[in-house]
């Protein structure tokens, strides 16, 4: 019970930050003793520029988080206060970027000072969450206005061609395909490849047997074929073979007493 009453306090209790924005709008601090009065009183000081000096320490809580810095005073960042002015302007020229800034600072604890960001919101260590648009919107912001570092970008791993040589296994594939190989200093040698010889330039091999007749014939010692001999069995046969000559030695006669 003790603990929650010490936590309560705390969270109620003003922050340096806020402390010194007070003594700078020549607020009487004696006269406010809580937070909810001391903000207010800002507040009303403020009057219209309430939104713009809420975005404005918003933003630097951004960039202090981003950027993993470790100072915790606005004087610290580096920034001019024109520019911070100008940041704050920017951002509030959304009325998306004002409404989910409302939302986010709806506890006066994380108002005009600096907080802290994480996943998930704590209200005890002024931790707001860095899934809500104004965060997202407000690191965007300061990105594109160079104060926050882009994040660097993957490299992604080139694919070598299959063009390369990794280990020789792709062009020893192709290489096996084309009928080549691959010597050890990597050049690729043709294999010769012999194409079957044409049927014409087959010469057709004789047996010894085959061979001998042949030779006897050509010599004249084997045995001659007899040539066939002209029979005239009919005597239609003979007929025509007497007149055949009848006529020829007509024609032979008739001749010779023309040239002579």
């Amino acid at each position: 019970m003790q603990e929650q009453e010490n936590t309560s306090q705390q969270l109620l209790s003003p922050s340096d930050a806020q402390l010194t924005l007070a003594q700078s709008l020549e607020l009487e601090l004696a006269e406010l003793d809580n937070l909810q009065d001391l903000i207010a009183s800002i507040e009303a000081r403020l009057g219209q520029a309430t939104m713009l000096e809420q975005a404005r320490w918003f933003l630097l809580s951004i960039l202090c988080h981003a950027n993993k810095a470790t100072w915790r005073d606005i004087e610290q960042s580096g920034i001019a206060e024109q520019k911070q002015y100008e940041l704050a302007q920017q951002f509030n020229s959304s009325d998306q970027n004002k409404q989910s800034l409302r939302r986010v600072l709806k506890e006066i604890q994380c108002r005009y000072t600096l907080i802290n960001f994480a996943k998930a919101r704590n209200l005890e260590r002024r931790t707001l969450s860095t899934t809500t648009k104004a965060y997202k919107a407000g690191k965007l912001l300061l990105v594109q206005a160079g104060l926050i570092g882009e994040m660097a970008k993957p490299v992604r791993r080139k694919v070598a061609p299959e063009s390369e040589d990794r280990s020789g296994s792709v062009v020893n594939r192709r290489a096996a395909r084309r009928g080549n190989f691959v010597e050890e200093g990597g050049f690729l040698e043709p294999v010769e490849i012999h194409s079957p010889a044409p049927k014409q330039d087959r010469e057709d091999l004789m047996s010894e047997e085959e061979f001998s007749e042949l030779s006897e014939i050509i010599e004249g010692d084997g045995e001659r074929v007899a040539p066939p001999k002209w029979t005239y069995p009919t005597n239609e046969d003979r007929l025509s073979l007497l007149m055949g000559l009848a006529a020829g030695g007509g024609v032979f006669v008739i001749a010779l007493i023309l040239f002579l």
